[in-house]
C-alpha cells in the first residue's frame, strides 16, 4: 500500500509549522524541492517574532525529533547518565584502593541514581509500543 505524507506525518506543537514539516519530512524520508516565493515588505501589523521565538521553535523540533528519532534523544541521554555514573564510580573507587576514602563508593545514592535513571532512559526507548 502507497501512502502519502498526510497519511504519515505528525506535528506536535501548534508552532512553527514550516519547520516542523520539513523536519518530520526528512527523517521519515520523504522527498521535497525548493521553490521560489517572492515576499512584499510589510507596510502594517507588526512580526510575531520575539526574543521568545527561539525557545519556543527549539521545544517545537526537540519534540519532532522524539517523535521520528527517540533514540537519538533518549539514548544519548541515557548513555550521558550512565557514564556519569560510572566515571563517579571509578574515581571512587580509585581513590578507596589508593587510601584517600574510606569506603568504595562514598557517593552511593548518585552513582545509583543517576546509573539507573540512564539505564530506564535507554529501556524506555526500546519497550514496546
Amino acid at each position: 500500500m502507497h501512502s502519502t505524507y498526510l497519511d504519515v506525518f505528525r506535528l506536535p506543537g501548534d508552532y512553527n509549522y514550516t519547520q516542523q514539516i520539513l523536519l518530520d519530512s526528512y527523517h521519515k524520508g520523504m522527498r521535497f524541492s525548493h521553490i521560489p516565493v517572492t515576499f512584499n515588505k510589510r507596510t502594517t501589523g507588526s512580526s510575531f517574532i520575539t526574543f521568545k521565538y527561539p525557545l519556543r521553535v527549539l521545544w517545537q523540533i526537540v519534540m519532532v525529533l522524539i517523535g521520528v528519532k527517540p533514540m537519538r534523544i533518549f539514548g544519548t541521554i541515557g548513555v550521558l547518565f550512565l557514564l556519569i555514573a560510572v566515571g563517579i564510580a571509578s574515581v571512587q573507587l580509585t581513590q578507596f584502593f589508593i587510601g584517600q576514602a574510606d569506603r568504595p563508593i562514598e557517593n552511593a545514592n548518585l552513582v545509583l541514581g543517576t546509573g539507573l535513571f540512564g539505564l530506564q532512559t535507554v529501556f524506555f526507548v526500546h519497550s514496546p509500543s
